[in-house]
């Protein structure tokens, strides 16, 4: 049985450092959750991914990767392998940059779609192509995907990550016309 801790602000929870749930070892705690009243860990996927899960997900069950396990499901009468990845933060901003771009009653449409923005034909209908590019140009959960070029597309060579708060400073100095490339 883990030993039970103490928190400076008084939360009590079992230490799952060195655990292993599914593909995810636990490496050490994150931080606690006041909201959810739930205690975050710093795990690493067998893929080699690095993520913070929820203690809660991860004891019941619930989280057993980090996005990446591939299940199986019948299509018709044929199995059809899929990525995965569909609930991971990952996944949420490559269907809202498509939702943006597409869906013509999303909020965001006349800023995107309505504008001309598109997403490249090789990441539109393709995650696990869009995840690919994602990690190999230094994606990590909390960060936001950015347009380099504000009336370009997304494609691999207008986008960075960035965070939300550096997304948001980017996006004030374009409105002012002082943002030139990053200075």
């Amino acid at each position: 049985m883990s030993e039970l801790k103490t928190m400076k602000h008084g939360n009590r929870f079992k230490d799952e450092t060195g655990k292993q749930y599914g593909l995810l070892s636990v490496l050490s705690w994150s931080h606690y959750d006041a909201k959810k009243h739930a205690h975050f860990w710093h795990c690493r996927c067998t893929c080699g991914t690095k993520t913070i899960k929820n203690g809660n997900t991860l004891r019941n069950g619930e989280t057993t990767s980090c996005g990446c396990k591939k299940v199986n499901r019948w299509i018709g009468n044929k199995i059809k392998e899929t990525h995965g990845g569909s609930y991971s933060p990952l996944y949420e901003v490559w269907h809202g940059m498509k939702s943006r771009c597409y869906r013509k009653n999303h909020v965001a449409f006349s800023r995107y779609g309505g504008r001309g923005i598109k997403v490249c034909d090789d990441w539109k209908d393709n995650f696990e192509v869009f995840r690919k590019w994602a990690i190999e140009n230094g994606y990590r959960e909390g960060l936001s995907i950015d347009r380099i070029n504000n009336d370009g597309g997304y494609e691999p060579s207008n986008c960075q990550w960035l965070t939300l708060a550096d997304n948001t400073r980017k996006a004030r100095l374009e409105k002012k016309g002082k943002y030139n490339n990053g200075n």
